[in-house]
């Protein structure tokens, strides 16, 4: 963990995130849908995203709760997919499913597709939250 990379989950334009812990973070986990609001909507925030030069990867669809512990059809990825390229100009590689659960069914499905970040990955790096919504706050994160 103290060499690893950093990651932040939760990276949305309806979500705040401090600029400091974006900057410091190696990967970026972005939700392309929060709330509704696709973030290919906001050209500003994609560009600021983008120009942070991060690993970018998708953190679910909608990050709802359970929302890949329930089987999706591959257009509903694929939707959230569109939303990530519109906004980057790229489609992700990486996925890591919110909270951590993912269906069986998901599981293949997604693993075609993109590289997984799951369990082994949240214990072997240090994962901030823009919300400071994890298990274990930010500021003790860093000290870890």
């Amino acid at each position: 963990r103290l060499t690893s990379e950093r990651y932040i989950d939760d990276v949305s334009p309806g979500i705040p995130c401090e600029d400091k812990l974006l900057a410091k973070s190696d990967v970026l986990f972005v939700i392309p849908r929060f709330e509704g609001k696709n973030i290919s909507d906001d050209n500003a925030w994609c560009a600021k995203i983008l120009a942070l030069n991060k690993t970018l990867a998708m953190h679910g669809v909608y990050h709802e709760y359970n929302e890949f512990g329930t089987d999706r059809s591959e257009a509903y990825v694929q939707m959230g997919a569109e939303d990530f390229k519109r906004c980057f100009g790229f489609y992700p590689q990486g996925f890591k499913a919110p909270q951590l659960v993912m269906s069986g069914y998901n599981k293949k499905m997604m693993e075609k597709k993109y590289i997984i970040y799951g369990l082994f990955e949240q214990f072997t790096h240090k994962t901030y939250h823009c919300d400071n919504a994890g298990k274990l706050p930010n500021w003790l994160q860093g000290m870890i």
